[in-house]
């Protein structure tokens, strides 16, 4: 995971790192911060697959994971209660993985979710 520590708009080109990510087509966490604020941006094969914030990340989840219940029946309450348990933790920017995340993966290889639904 590289860290970049947010400073200005001219020190910081950010739209040039996913460029060349993209380009690379490169796998990994990329991780920006500011005074206020942790964003891990989740890239595979060049593609961004998964923004997180330092700020409520587990109450965006809940929110998308409730509205996809009445689609996905697999995600009834009891499923989200007990992923929330299981993740629900700090915004872990030290190990550069976010529990939302981790939970998204967990849901996936429990086959709650399709890799196309997370």
């Amino acid at each position: 995971m590289t860290s970049y520590p947010y400073r200005s708009p001219q020190e910081l080109h950010l739209l040039s790192i996913l460029a060349q990510a993209a380009s690379r087509q490169a796998s990994g966490c990329l991780r920006v911060t500011d005074t206020t604020n942790v964003w891990m941006l989740y890239i595979e094969r060049g593609q961004l697959v998964y923004a997180s914030s330092s700020l409520d990340p587990f109450g965006r989840l809940d929110r998308y994971l409730r509205r996809l219940s009445t689609q996905v029946p697999s995600l009834a309450s009891p499923v989200r209660v007990q992923v929330r348990l299981l993740f629900e933790r700090s915004f872990e920017v030290e190990v550069g993985r976010s529990s939302d995340y981790d939970a998204i993966c967990w849901l996936v290889e429990q086959k709650y979710l399709t890799p196309e639904q997370a």
